[in-house]
């Protein structure tokens, strides 16, 4: 495990590039022919693999821990994978602002790890200043 993980920073620290967090307003923007797609929807791109984010059928949004264990596994399985999160207002609603940094924060730490790349749907007009800030703070690396 612990030297998967070492080959897996060494590989990436060779083909390190600076774009692997995204903030985008739309899913048009993800160029993604494979993803794992978190959503309030029940629906993606043709390819991607769904997973909502729902009280009902789906991870709760207060289980952000369930997230981040399901966007590291599919991180392993397809190295360079994409992960799309299409639902962070709905997050937010549910826990705090602070949490849901915290809980991006290790994400991107993973998407780094395994030369990945992550997706932000989001408008810019839903946050203040200082929110949008640490937000657009998360892209770069």
């Amino acid at each position: 495990m612990i030297g998967e993980l070492i080959s897996h920073v060494v590989d990436t620290s060779e083909r390190h590039t600076p774009d692997r967090v995204f903030l985008v307003s739309s899913l048009n923007e993800v160029k993604a022919q494979d993803a794992l797609f978190f959503s309030r929807s029940f629906r993606g791109k043709e390819g991607w693999r769904v997973l909502p984010v729902s009280q009902v059928n789906g991870i709760p949004p207060t289980e952000l821990h369930k997230l981040l264990h399901e966007a590291v596994q599919y991180l392993r399985e397809r190295f360079e994978g994409t992960v799309v999160l299409d639902c962070l207002e709905y997050l937010v609603l549910y826990n705090g602002f602070e949490s849901v940094v915290r809980f991006l924060h290790d994400l991107k730490d993973y998407v780094i790890l395994y030369g990945g790349r992550l997706y932000i749907v989001t408008s810019p007009g839903v946050w203040s200043r200082r929110e949008y800030a640490l937000l657009h703070g998360l892209a770069k690396v």
